[in-house]
This record gives C-alpha cells, structure tokens and sequence, in this order.
C-alpha cells in the first residue's frame, strides 16, 4: 500500500481525534517517529498542511487568504468575510497578509482558485494585452 502525505493525514486525526492533554501529546510523539521511521520526515509540512484542510473541512470552515496592499479596517474585514460565507456558503476563516507591491486592491486565494482584484494584477494583464503576449 503506498501512503501519501493526505494518507498519514488522515491516520492522524482519526487516531487523535479524542484525545488531549499527555495523551495527545505521547501519540503525536508517536507518529512523527514513526514518520522517521517510514523515512517520511520530508514531507512534514505537506502532512501538516493537509491535517489543517481535513480538520477545516470537518469542521466546515474554509481558509481564505486576504493579500491586501494595506492593512484592512475591520468594517472592510467583516463585510469582506461575510461575503465570502455566504457565497461559499461555509464558515470563512480569514488570513490577511499586507503586500505593499499590489498597489492598491487586493487577492483572495480560496483553495485553488485566486481573485485578483489588486491594480499590480490589472498592470500586468494591460502589459500582456499590450506586448501581445495573451494566451
């Protein structure tokens, strides 16, 4: 059977699911040793990365990322989130990044699919349009 970092994932939040405290503690120990073992230890971030999906997704919330060219008020924040909630129709849970080099606007990321809606990415799309290097 060939394990897969969603696999080993998976293992362990069925595996700690009930847990806490000095258990939870001796049975993350556990695995990542048997991570080790298994000669697996390289793909610890992926593994990671993928209990934090399984458990938003359980949970029925969605992680969103927010680059943002400044920091956002909370007013903007919320009708922000709220938006989002109600066109995924799921519980949103934002991570906001300022990136100054957008300009103005901002770019939401929702899993695999991204929103630019900051004046750096209508540039470069004039740019393309422009250098005739359209797809």
């Amino acid at each position: 059977m060939k394990f897969t970092p969603q696999a080993y994932a998976r293992a362990y939040i069925s595996t700690t699911r009930s847990l806490s405290g000095r258990e939870l503690t001796k049975v993350a120990a556990r695995f990542w040793e048997l991570i080790w073992r298994h000669k697996r230890f390289a793909w610890r971030k992926q593994i990671l990365a993928q209990v934090a999906r399984l458990e938003q997704l359980e949970g029925g919330k969605v992680a969103v990322e927010v680059q943002a060219a400044r920091l956002l008020d909370p007013a903007t924040l919320s009708k922000l989130r709220r938006s989002l909630e109600e066109r995924l129709d799921k519980k949103v849970e934002l991570k906001v990044n300022v990136k100054p080099h957008l300009l103005s606007g901002v770019v939401v990321t929702v899993g695999d699919e991204r929103f630019d809606a900051s004046l750096k990415g209508k540039l470069d799309n004039l740019y393309q349009v422009l250098s005739g290097d359209v797809e």
